[in-house]
């Protein structure tokens, strides 16, 4: 949906219209990911990041953003096929970066190390759950599962 909106090239082009955008959303890698099939060495993880990125290897980017949840699970793979000369940046990661700028310049920042977890999923909350020791390296538990229909309530 994020691919097909536009969002992140109008975005992109409107800090540098000279930037040339390619978008793709390589929706076989959600579902490897969903599946545990993202590590460096795996066989179908090395085939798909080759098949969905082929394009983009070809165009030789200076930067490729890693839009989707999914995608830095992939971040060894897609670094060995692109090469050095492709620096990879994380979505999820600058806007955590952001984030934590942002609470720390308005004094925003929690005065603890942990706070509590709630874990929400618009797959199967079990299917995440299931799948948290290899995603996260803990394993947790999805709550809830969140689509169109519980974001309208």
């Amino acid at each position: 949906a994020t691919v097909k909106s536009g969002a992140f090239a109008r975005g992109i082009q409107a800090l540098d219209g000279s930037v040339e955008v390619f978008s793709d959303s390589c929706q076989s890698l959600v579902a490897l990911a969903e599946l545990g099939h993202f590590a460096a060495g795996d066989p179908l993880a090395e085939q798909a990041v080759a098949a969905e990125l082929a394009a983009v290897k070809a165009w030789e980017p200076d930067v490729l953003q890693l839009a989707c949840t999914h995608f830095p699970l992939f971040q060894e793979v897609i670094a060995g096929y692109l090469g050095s000369g492709t620096a990879l940046i994380s979505v999820g990661a600058e806007a955590a970066f952001s984030l934590r700028e942002y609470l720390a310049e308005n004094s925003m920042l929690a005065e603890r190390d942990c706070g509590e977890h709630q874990w929400f999923t618009s797959g199967a909350a079990e299917d995440f759950s299931a799948m948290s020791a290899k995603l996260l390296g803990r394993s947790i538990t999805a709550q809830q599962h969140i689509n169109s229909e519980t974001l309208k309530t």
